[in-house]
């Protein structure tokens, strides 16, 4: 049996980064997965392409800045949990956000780790409690992910990759159904200090490929030409091109 896995999926408001780098630093050291997106209109665009467990978002000036900014993340994705950040947060603003269908309304200037708590408790809240506990990927979930152990299976075979071969299995298969440019996957598997050529991400493509045939398993990495790399989410679903727009994907290794 999979052993307990719980690990985050955000979408943040990219201006959180200057508010509560505290936040970014601890969900940096939990190893959750997070993206750091600019403006409603791209975090609505990128809410409709990916699971994720909960959307952060600033509202500097209450509802004042954005109207319809709930409505319009809901109509992307109905599922998402989604915390305000604020700093004008009167009753009357308050109670907008609420009846809009927010899960938590936070002030500006909150403690990152009373906030990085608060994030917690709305995802564990809307998560099931009959859910996978460890994250499955494939086209027929012939795939097993266990980030506590950093260990992947593939037809219940265990796959001995390096650490830089797991971590982009891990990136993909934390995606799985999304197809991710190989300079997002740069930024995710290396430090901003490290500048090796783009070309290394298909260097480790084929090693992974290789190493997973070999050890008698399936080469789950496939390629969407012009796009970038993907593996598939089980049941098969239809992969997600990334938005043109750049992403800057937020979680890094030293």
């Amino acid at each position: 049996m999979c052993p307990a896995v719980f690990k985050m999926k955000l979408l943040l408001d990219s201006s959180l980064a200057k508010t509560n780098p505290g936040l970014i630093f601890k969900l940096k050291a939990r190893h959750d997965v997070f993206e750091l997106v600019s403006g409603v209109a791209a975090l609505a665009e990128r809410a409709g392409l990916y699971p994720y467990d909960a959307l952060i978002v600033l509202a500097p000036y209450g509802d004042a800045t954005y109207p319809g900014l709930v409505s319009q993340l809901k109509a992307a994705n109905a599922e998402i949990s989604i915390i305000v950040v604020g700093w004008r947060l009167e009753i009357e603003n308050r109670i907008h956000f609420l009846r809009l269908g927010v899960d938590d309304l936070v002030a500006l200037g909150i403690d990152d780790d009373e906030l990085l708590a608060r994030i917690v408790n709305v995802v564990m809240r809307k998560a099931s409690a009959g859910s996978e506990s460890c994250v499955r990927f494939g086209a027929a979930g012939e795939g097993e992910l266990y980030p506590d152990e950093r260990k992947i299976l593939i037809n219940g075979k265990v796959i001995p990759f390096t650490a830089r071969e797991y971590d982009l299995m891990e990136t993909l298969a934390l995606r799985a159904g999304a197809v991710i440019t190989r300079s997002n996957l740069m930024g995710i598997m290396y430090s901003a200090g490290d500048n090796p050529a783009l070309q290394v991400i298909d260097v480790y493509v084929s090693l992974v490929r290789r190493k997973s045939i070999s050890y008698g398993g399936a080469a789950l990495i496939k390629n969407k030409r012009g796009f970038g790399y993907y593996v598939e989410r089980p049941p098969t679903t239809t992969v997600l091109e990334e938005p043109v727009l750049p992403v800057a994907l937020a979680r890094q290794r030293g």
